[in-house]
């Protein structure tokens, strides 16, 4: 409930205990009296489909009902921009109140909130083919990303060994925070004039330096400590602007 209330949402459904298991949560549930925003809520999707901790999500507008997928694929992206699209819709707006029951239940399975109430709805394979997919799920996606990334890097000869694989484990650490809110905007701004996001903060050798060493103040502990040496060669590196470059590419997507 904690999380829901950190993601906004007006409610969460959850699929009966069954002895000893307890109650799991399966949906988050948006309410709306007026047309919400795609950007904002396309944002919101990406954010919890990197949660993952609930397969589901529906958005109730006037009219509308929308559901949309947060332990498969990732649907907020089209050619590289956010985007909102749904996996599927409900028009209620035709239907008398004391019909929408019925209605609803002549529909797909994932309208009818028994099935999703009881479990029966991850009883059918197709439907699990459709929202559950670990392989392209955001942790796994992830991995795979991180596991191509590092090879890029090891052949881009970028800084030392040693100090790649660091400031690779880093870089997706910070983008991480940066993804979930837990660094704002304007934190990255304290370090470097102007920056409001991670990737511009580690172009630039010194103010990445201040900034890994004000975290390591923040979080008290050694996450974020770097030996003096590699601080000296982040302080005057020409190829930060590169490994940026790499490591943007995959936490646009992932993170």
């Amino acid at each position: 409930m904690e999380k829901a209330a950190h993601y906004g949402a007006q409610f969460v459904f959850f699929e009966a205990p069954r002895n000893p298991r307890p109650s799991v949560p399966q949906a988050f549930v948006y309410v709306s009296n007026q047309p919400v925003e795609d950007t904002n809520f396309a944002e919101l999707h990406r954010r919890l489909w990197n949660w993952g901790g609930v397969p589901l999500v529906y958005l109730s507008t006037p009219g509308l009902v929308r559901i949309f997928r947060c332990a498969h694929k990732a649907d907020f992206f089209k050619n590289g921009q956010l985007t909102l699209k749904a996996h599927d819709s409900l028009a209620i707006s035709h239907v008398p109140i004391l019909g929408v029951a019925a209605a609803i239940a002549e529909e797909k399975a994932w309208w009818d909130a028994s099935r999703l109430r009881n479990g029966t709805l991850w009883d059918d394979p197709e439907i699990c083919s459709d929202f559950l997919a670990a392989d392209k799920s955001a942790h796994r996606k992830l991995v795979k990303a991180v596991g191509h990334l590092n090879a890029e890097l090891t052949k881009s000869n970028l800084l030392t060994a040693e100090l790649r694989r660091q400031l690779l484990i880093l870089s997706l650490l910070i983008a991480y925070l940066e993804a979930r809110g837990v660094l704002k905007p304007a934190y990255f701004g304290k370090h470097l004039s102007g920056a409001t996001q991670f990737f511009h903060v580690l172009r630039n050798g010194p103010a990445l330096v201040a900034m890994l060493r004000a975290l390591k103040e923040w979080f008290n502990g050694d996450v974020f400590t770097l030996d003096p040496e590699h601080e000296d060669v982040l302080a005057s590196s020409a190829d930060l602007d590169a490994f940026a470059t790499l490591i943007g590419l995959v936490t646009v997507s992932c993170l």
